[in-house]
């Protein structure tokens, strides 16, 4: 009898023990005790912003990839090589994942002048300083990540972190991309986390009101199918006949729910009932259980799981424009810092209107869904504007309460922007800003 009850607690033993390992296999850390090092880096940055030398050591670990092959790096299409993550977290510098119809084209635009500046300047003595980084960044939009494709992904990198039109007197080379719905994707977010956790990231958002017109009108323009009337956009009543109850849901973009995006980002506590009240008219019943999870749950095995540590510089979609030009430089400085520029001022292209070169006209252009075209302001889009202004009231609220106060958020003239989100509850139609 002894013997058996013996054998009965050994078994027991092994079998803590393989949920023990199990466990620990599926929930690896964000960053293992060989990155240490990175996560001083990270945890070193200040709000609003440090200096420029914080944002230059991370660069500087980078590794020599001329000595690495893409195949070392790359298995497939959609898979890489695990061995080298410590190679590949290295290939970006900083992306823009979101938002669509925030600036984000006009952004890309002025980060990819940098790349015909030159890395060396002349000091007023004739002698040369010390290389300046210049930046590496396709001039179009990468959804490798979006369609789950990170091979592909990460070979468009290697290319920009080794091109040979790249000499290396220009010193630092900084590699990003520009994709503004990987914010809203699980796969993007996933493969973001878990390969490129240094990376920096820059995330756009918009008053909902005008975003809805101007996603509107985008989409009415070249889209092969039509939209549904704009006047069917808002909330609806539904009868619950599990409750008996009624409840309301929105039908809006899923693309403007900005603080939803975020929250997936998973970097507040959301133990606060305060910020559900915020979510849970807008989340889906799956991103509510995604929100729920906890890294250390028995269930949660996968990168959905796990906080997104990246630095975010969040800004709101007029601040690369701003008329006034204290804050626009503010904003171009700040801009630079984030992703590792060493001094914004003295490579900043700028014209009369601001601090991005001009872009093509694009005035002229028709389509045959020229005349969908909607005025967010006519008066039958009331309602419609009525339940975005209570989105906005929601995003704004949990943006700035629960959001910005993290040491890894950071925006550029905290008072104007969060006067800009608090703007989100009036309807630009009354003032004059739509």
């Amino acid at each position: 009898m002894q013997c058996c009850v013996k054998a009965l607690v050994y078994a027991i033993l092994v079998l803590l023990l393989s949920i023990i390992s199990l466990k620990a296999l599926f929930d690896e850390p964000l960053f293992s005790s060989s990155h240490t090092d990175d996560v001083k880096v990270l945890d070193d940055a200040i709000f609003p912003f440090n200096d420029i030398s914080t944002a230059q050591s991370t660069a500087s670990s980078k590794p020599d990839f001329t000595s690495l092959s893409l195949s070392d790096l790359v298995y497939n299409e959609t898979s890489l090589n695990d061995n080298y993550r410590d190679d590949i977290k290295h290939l970006l510098d900083f992306a823009i994942i979101g938002h669509g119809k925030s600036a984000t084209t006009k952004l890309m635009n002025w980060l990819v002048s940098f790349s015909s500046s030159s890395g060396n300047e002349t000091q007023p003595d004739g002698n040369t300083q010390t290389a300046k980084p210049i930046i590496q960044m396709p001039n179009h939009e990468i959804h490798f990540l979006t369609h789950g494709e990170p091979g592909l992904f990460v070979e468009e990198l290697f290319k920009l972190q080794t091109t040979s039109t790249v000499s290396s007197s220009h010193g630092k080379v900084l590699v990003g991309y520009k994709s503004p719905n990987d914010i809203e994707v699980v796969q993007s977010r996933n493969l973001l986390q878990r390969y490129f956790p240094l990376t920096r990231l820059i995330v756009g958002v918009r008053h909902p009101v005008t975003w809805f017109q101007s996603w509107y009108n985008f989409h009415s323009r070249l889209d092969d199918q039509p939209l549904p009337n704009a006047e069917t956009y808002g909330r609806t009543i539904v009868f619950n006949t599990t409750t008996n109850t009624t409840d309301i849901q929105y039908n809006l973009p899923y693309h403007a729910m900005f603080h939803v995006h975020l929250a997936l980002m998973r970097k507040t506590a959301r133990t606060d009932p305060r910020e559900w009240e915020l979510l849970d008219p807008f989340v889906t019943p799956t991103e509510k259980s995604m929100l729920l999870k906890r890294s250390n749950d028995l269930d949660c095995f996968n990168d959905s799981c796990r906080t997104m540590n990246h630095h975010v510089l969040l800004y709101e979609s007029t601040q690369p424009f701003d008329h006034n030009t204290s804050r626009r430089i503010m904003f171009a400085n700040d801009l630079g810092r984030h992703i590792g520029l060493m001094d914004t001022d003295k490579h900043n292209p700028r014209d009369k209107e601001g601090i991005l070169p001009p872009l093509k006209d694009a005035t002229n252009y028709q389509s045959r869904n020229y005349s969908s075209d909607i005025d967010i302001c006519d008066d039958r889009y009331r309602q419609v504007r009525a339940d975005l202004l209570e989105l906005g009231t929601a995003a704004a609220t949990w943006i700035l309460d629960h959001f910005l106060p993290l040491e890894s958020v950071h925006v550029s003239s905290p008072q104007h922007f969060q006067e800009l989100l608090h703007n989100w509850s009036v309807d630009p139609c009354m003032t004059g800003d739509a």
